[in-house]
């Protein structure tokens, strides 16, 4: 019977080609594919680190503007003070909502590391204030946002593993 069908197929093919699909159906394909593309999550924080940076920038660019009377290194130290103290206090943020959740604490190594760098940074800026200053500013911002990221990454890995743990927790109980 499969014969009979694949020879009709083949003798009237050009009958079947010179079909065109009505728009109904396309719009239906068209439906099917974006349901199946995966949605990707922007997570609010990487723009709050945006937005903080461009503050302190801000605010440092305002203070040299507004008080030209004062020493540039101290329009600087105040720039990097209040930049240190938004990033400090987001990335304390990051790590209080991780220990809510039972990890491995050895994912933090790389926070470690990075803690290490800023104070390295931090100790370059200090005893060579000179025309590398903008540099070392820039490097540790860029430091604070890798911690930003990283410990973004191992809060969403961490919840992840909480969520299929429970999962599997619920799915046993019954």
């Amino acid at each position: 019977m499969s014969d009979n069908l694949e020879k009709f197929v083949r003798k009237n093919r050009e009958q079947f080609d010179s079909e065109i699909p009505r728009d109904k159906i396309w719009s239906k394909i068209h439906k099917g594919m974006q349901a199946n593309t995966p949605v990707r999550k922007i997570s609010w924080y990487k723009y709050a680190a945006a937005a903080l940076i461009l503050i302190g920038v801000g605010a440092g660019i305002g203070l040299a503007l507004g008080n030209r009377q004062e020493a540039p290194q101290l329009v600087m130290q105040q720039q990097i003070e209040e930049s240190e103290k938004k990033y400090t206090q987001l990335v304390n943020n990051k790590l209080d909502e991780l220990s809510e959740y039972d990890f491995d604490k050895k994912l933090l190594t790389d926070i470690d590391l990075l803690d290490q760098i800023h104070m390295e940074l931090k100790e370059e800026l200090i005893q060579n204030s000179g025309a590398n200053s903008k540099i070392v500013i820039q490097a540790m911002m860029k430091n604070y946002q890798a911690k930003l990221n990283a410990l973004e990454k191992i809060l969403t890995k961490v919840k992840t593993k909480d969520l299929e743990s429970q999962s599997k927790e619920s799915s046993t109980i019954y």
